[in-house]
């Protein structure tokens, strides 16, 4: 049998280490204490100097949004001038109505004067296709011409 047991050195070691730990925090501080006092000008100079960089920085940003800001506002304005007009040009309109058809007293007359036009516009069926007889009108106006050249 031995002196020290598994339970007295278990103790012991929770002891030895809580001890330590309680040292330790003591130590440092005392050492933050003893060195804030002494250092506490060189970090006030470190602050100032960052915060006078940070006002110089955001003096910068508020001038650059400055001169941003007027862009901006023209540039939303003619995006909302461009929307309104791709608004208007994607509404429907409504189809142009034709004029209503008038009746002529003598419709076509034209055509049915001239027989290669009226053959032209109403073109027969293949089924019914044969040779077209020939037109009295262009005949009269052949034997016409004809008889006005013929020296009397």
């Amino acid at each position: 049998m031995s002196l020290v047991t598994r339970r007295l050195a278990t103790t012991l070691a929770l002891g030895t280490a809580l001890l330590a730990a309680v040292l330790a925090l003591v130590v440092g501080i005392a050492i933050g204490l003893h060195w804030s006092a002494r250092d506490a000008s060189g970090m006030q100079t470190a602050n100032r100097i960052e915060r006078d960089y940070a006002i110089d920085q955001l003096g910068k940003l508020d001038a650059s949004v400055a001169q941003i800001e007027p862009r901006i506002a023209r540039l939303t304005a003619q995006v909302d001038a461009l929307r309104d007009f791709e608004a208007r040009l994607n509404t429907p309109r409504p189809a142009p109505r034709a004029p209503p058809l008038r009746r002529r007293s003598r419709p076509f007359r034209l055509l049915r004067l001239r027989c290669p036009l009226r053959a032209a516009i109403r073109p027969r069926p293949i089924a019914k296709a044969r040779a077209a007889p020939p037109c009295r009108h262009a005949a009269a106006r052949a034997a016409h011409r004809a008889s006005a050249r013929v020296p009397t």
